[in-house]
């Protein structure tokens, strides 16, 4: 919603297609009927938690619709050469590689820019797809061949603006990426050589060993709290006998691992040391060009009960804390509480645990270099090791009860329910999980650089193709829609410049007057040159509250706007007023 639905639908009132306020105070309401206290956590019976996942699908499907609708809807008033689209939700311009899903009646194609110029594209992935209408005499179905193509293409995009392509048959094919298992771009080179992982930091040199693996132990936590196993069994896994296919492009470059780590099935198994199920997993990593990080999707399909797995990142840094995000900022944490020892002496009931909390990335620097892991939906780390020199970052957790009492962690009296047990089974997660994120190296820790590349991996690709051929890309294609009346055009009509600021959301304001922009200095220190606004036309900008009430006017009728300094940890929000006073009339 943040990301992507409530800055679209500010582009979309720029191209006359009219907010829909209501929709998204829907979508709103009903994310948070599902994060009551104990359920953002869900520490719940597997029947709440089901209700409130029911909630967050919900949401998830209209917040979709939303984004899959004004996509379509914006592209249907394009000028009729360009077919193929994609979208900068945001107030910074990018340039990066975007990949997209073409359907195409031939197999081969060329892809045009809005100058009728040849864009260089590569191919992905593709298939041959039957259309044919179904008969029940297979032998009476007519054939209807298309082919989708999966291609990746450089894009150059202003802040809230788009980019078309025409795309046309063509008699030739463009040159396949190279089968290789050693892939690398402009920063890095990740190889696999005799069951070994190597990553070469292009831009220093320094080549890493393994530095990429995972750890599986017991939790015989609850959904509260996790708690190693009073027989724990905490098994290193590796790479090493992965099955290892790769592909190196000019645009995107892929290793796939595939293989099965040995495990125990439960804890009894695991007490025993018996390593007597096999947990099937692949793990993508994905290079992309001009792109500093390290693309990451791990995939398996959980057998296992009453565990925990970790990805590992073994770093250079030989910490002494931790870093990770918190809403409005980076917390700093130590290694190891100082009370780790004598946390019951004092009196604590539960253990002081190095695991920390994480929103949206983890981070181990020191002053030459910086390891951070970008995450999708992870949400847990800790720094481990001789010399707490390894990133664990928690993939998933499986447990089967609500509460449990005395816990290693935690003892005394159960969470939730100090007088029954609470089986739940839907917790321990089995079937297929798939997890997703990056990593990037870097020479210096910045978090606001961080966010923008997390909230780059999860805009994704806002795109779309003109075609009729395939008509369930989304569940709102097959049905028509009325073309947008205003004829598409570019208008990038807003932009702010800064490295130093996270930029946390653009929302059109209530009545549709202008803008609101918000925005933080996440460090302990103070930001004097935080950046510069830059305006399509003369706007007035106001410095509001968090309930959007305007604190006062700090420029009127101006085209751009120096930010003024920012104290440690500072958040602002921004009303910015075009001065015709209506943000869907900016054509005129």
């Amino acid at each position: 919603m943040v990301d992507v639905v409530e800055p679209l639908m500010v582009i979309a009132a720029h191209q006359g297609i009219k907010a829909q306020s209501g929709l998204v105070e829907q979508v709103w309401k009903t994310i948070a009927r599902g994060q009551a206290h104990d359920s953002s956590g869900g520490c719940n019976s597997d029947v709440t938690n089901r209700d409130i996942y029911q909630r967050g699908n919900n949401a998830l499907q209209l917040a979709t619709s939303l984004r899959d609708y004004l996509l379509r809807k914006l592209a249907s008033s394009s000028a009729p050469s360009l077919n193929v689209f994609f979208w900068n939700p945001t107030i910074q311009s990018v340039t990066r590689t975007g990949q997209i899903t073409v359907a195409t009646r031939d197999k081969y194609f060329a892809l045009k820019d809005e100058h009728g110029l040849p864009v260089t594209y590569e191919v992905l992935r593709q298939v041959q797809v039957d259309d044919a209408v179904l008969r029940r005499d297979k032998t009476q179905e007519k054939p209807m061949i298309y082919y989708q193509t999966t291609i990746a293409v450089p894009l150059v995009m202003k802040a809230m603006d788009w980019v078309g392509f025409t795309l046309e048959s063509a008699q030739q094919a463009v040159p396949l990426r190279s089968d290789s298992t050693t892939i690398r771009n402009e920063y890095y080179t990740l190889s696999f050589t005799n069951g070994e992982l190597k990553l070469t930091d292009n831009r220093t040199g320094q080549s890493f060993v393994n530095p990429i693996h995972f750890d599986d132990g017991g939790d015989e936590g609850d959904t509260y709290d996790y708690s190693p196993a009073y027989q724990d069994w905490l098994i290193n896994l590796t790479l090493e006998e992965a099955e290892v296919t790769g592909h190196q492009g000019k645009l995107v470059s892929e290793l796939s691992f595939k293989g099965g780590w040995h495990l125990p099935k439960d804890l009894s198994d695991r007490a025993a040391k018996k390593a007597n199920v096999i947990l099937p997993y692949t793990l993508e990593l994905k290079l992309l060009a001009n792109d500093p990080v390290i693309h990451f999707k791990l995939t398996v399909d959980n057998n296992i009960l009453d565990h925990r797995l970790r990805l590992i990142l073994t770093t250079p840094v030989h910490a002494q804390y931790s870093f990770a995000d918190t809403p409005f900022g980076v917390a700093k944490r130590p290694v190891v509480d100082p009370h780790l020892n004598d946390w019951q002496a004092i009196g604590y009931h539960e253990e002081p645990t190095g695991l920390r909390p994480m929103i949206h990335f983890a981070n181990t620097h020191d002053p030459i270099t910086s390891w951070t892991f970008l995450g999708l939906g992870e949400k847990e780390c800790q720094l481990i090791g001789q010399h707490f020199e390894q990133l664990a970052v928690t993939m998933f957790r499986g447990v089967g009860y609500l509460g449990r009492p005395d816990l290693k962690r935690r003892p005394g009296d159960a969470s939730g329910l100090q007088t029954r047990y609470v089986p739940t089974p839907d917790s321990q997660l089995l079937g297929r999980q798939q997890l997703e994120g990056g990593i990037c190296l870097d020479e210096q820790f910045n978090p606001a650089e961080i966010q923008q590349r997390v909230q780059a991996l999860a805009i994704g690709d806002l795109s779309y193709q003109k075609q009729t051929l395939n008509r369930f890309t989304t569940p709102l294609q097959y049905f028509p829609i009325n073309a947008n009346q205003t004829a598409l055009e570019h208008q990038p009509s807003l932009r702010l410049n800064t490295r130093d600021l996270v930029i946390s959301s653009v929302t059109a304001t209530s009545d549709q007057a202008g803008y609101l922009v918000r925005v933080y200095n996440p460090t302990s220190d103070s930001c004097e040159d935080p950046g510069v606004f830059e305006f399509a036309w003369l706007a007035s900008v106001r410095l509001l509250t968090l309930n959007h009430e305007t604190k006062e006017t700090v420029a009127t009728s101006v085209s751009h706007y120096q930010l003024t300094p920012f104290k440690a940890g500072e958040i602002r929000t921004y009303g910015i007023y075009p001065l015709n006073n209506d943000v869907a009339a900016s054509k005129g």
